[in-house]
């Protein structure tokens, strides 16, 4: 449970730090992560 609270801790400190345009950069990617797992067979 400690681990998923200092998780959002850092994603805080991270959104102070790197403002509004970084973090729209990591939801893309992330984003972008899960669409690749959706499609079977096309990660590996």
């Amino acid at each position: 449970m400690n681990a998923i609270i200092e998780r959002r801790q850092r994603r805080c400190l991270l959104r102070r730090d790197m403002g509004a345009a970084r973090e729209r950069k990591t939801l893309s990617q992330v984003a972008a992560q899960r669409r690749r797992m959706r499609i079977p067979g096309g990660g590996n």
